[in-house]
């Protein structure tokens, strides 16, 4: 009779190793949970982070304004949500337009030759004090005399030459083709012509000399009140920006002579701002909800959380509700609506609010550099910093217990294979002696 050498030596030599391997086992596993709950904390508070400093950078805002306006036809108004109190009467009297010249050409492709390599040819565009000059000789130094320089070749060396300040391309309609420059920058100041023209083509000569303007560069106007007894303002684009602290406004259509101004006013808009509010009470509510997760003590229909016993995490949860038990500029945040439930949970009475909010300055509130939302900022970012929070050291702690686990659990499976080799090579001998004796006995049967 035989022995199964391998399967008792795989049994005897998991025998000497199962203690420690299942103790390793043990810890990996919680370790690993850990290092799971730790992330999942990380970045539920780096997500309330985030949404803190949409408020709290430097163009952020709190208080959200609404705008209403007489008519929607002459301008847009776009304003921050700290801009409030603002009633303003406008008239237009023009829109910015970029300055535009059309030349005609003898072309009707972009292929067609421009001009001819030894001919001379020069043109300048003349914008303000500067000169943007082509000149064909010069500029294609790759050609040589007689060689045709093409519309199009012509169009892109301008364009380099011009760096976007005028740009020039080629129009075809009805079978002809037309060469359109144009101001990259709308207003008076960006105008400009076509100057000391060169060639042995009159034709074409004469064409640029034209100076076709088919748009006139211009500023736009506006009036703050009546259309000459108010206040005037010029702009090289259609877009005024902070006309008043805060708001923008983008002119689309000019009135007609005799109209009537156009009013817009900008007030609080409590729902909006009820809205963003909302917004940071959830992700509140939700890092709570995942810190309350990993410290529970644990019942009988309830699993003990995996961090129950880390004083630090729980204290994250505490000194995030205690920020909502503080005053603020002197002023409460029950005052204003916000307050923890039963449960511990963040929630707004919205029609206290809306009261508070025409009581109380919000701005000052949650975004003073005593406020609300700054003071939760520092609290959160001395865990969840990258470079120096202290849940990153936690982290990096557990990364390093769990390479020191996987490397006992390593040193296991060297201690399982010498065992199994020992086992198997006595199992083996054992076997080899049972035959021999066998052989013998049968000698003597």
């Amino acid at each position: 009779m035989q022995i199964d050498a391998a399967s008792y030596a795989d049994q005897l030599a998991y025998y000497e190793v199962y203690s420690a391997q299942n103790r390793y086992s043990t810890k990996l596993t919680a370790l690993q949970s850990q290092s799971s709950m730790l992330s999942k904390i990380d970045n539920a508070l780096d997500a309330l982070d985030n949404l803190l400093y949409k408020f709290t950078k430097p163009t952020g805002s709190f208080a959200q304004s609404a705008v209403t306006q007489t008519s929607e036809d002459y301008f847009s108004v776009n304003a921050a949500g700290y801009a409030k109190n603002i009633s303003m009467d406008i008239f237009v009297e023009q829109t910015a337009a970029a300055h535009q010249v059309v030349v005609e050409t003898s072309g009707s492709s972009t292929s067609d030759t421009f001009a001819t390599v030894g001919d001379d040819t020069t043109f300048t565009i003349r914008i303000g004090d500067e000169d943007f000059t082509i000149d064909v000789n010069a500029d294609f130094p790759s050609k040589s005399d007689g060689d045709a320089i093409t519309y199009q070749e012509m169009v892109n060396l301008f364009n380099e030459k011009a760096d976007g300040k005028v740009n020039a391309s080629l129009v075809r309609s009805g079978g002809e083709m037309k060469l359109m420059f144009s101001s990259e920058e709308a207003g008076a100041e960006n105008t400009f012509e076509i100057v000391d023209v060169n060639s042995s083509n009159t034709e074409m000569a004469s064409a640029f000399n034209s100076n076709n303007v088919v748009k006139e560069g211009r500023d736009a106007i506006i009036w703050l009140g009546e259309q000459g007894s108010g206040i005037e303002l010029r702009n090289s684009s259609n877009t005024f920006e902070n006309i008043v602290a805060g708001v923008d406004i983008t002119i689309t259509k000019a009135n007609k002579v005799g109209d009537d101004t156009t009013n817009f006013s900008i007030g609080p808009d409590s729902g909006a701002t009820i809205e963003l509010l909302n917004e940071v009470i959830t992700s509140f509510n939700s890092a709570l909800t995942v810190l309350s997760e990993a410290t529970r003590s644990g019942s009988e229909s309830e699993e003990r959380g995996v961090l129950a016993s880390d004083g630090q995490i729980r204290g994250i949860s505490n000194e995030l509700k205690n920020l909502m038990r503080t005053s603020y500029n002197g002023v409460s945040l029950f005052e204003i609506g916000l307050s923890l439930n039963k449960d511990g949970e963040l929630e707004l009475d919205e029609e206290k609010f809306k009261e508070a909010s025409e009581t109380y300055d919000l701005e000052e509130l949650f975004l003073g550099e005593a406020g609300l939302f700054k003071t939760m900022e520092s609290s959160i970012e001395k865990y969840a910093d990258y470079n120096t929070g202290s849940l990153k050291t936690k982290k990096d702690r557990n990364a390093l217990q769990q390479d020191r686990v996987n490397d006992k659990l390593d040193e296991l499976d060297t201690k399982y294979e010498m065992y199994y080799k020992r086992y198997l090579s006595q199992f083996t001998n054992l076997n080899n002696m049972m035959y021999s004796m066998n052989s013998i006995s049968t000698l003597f049967a």
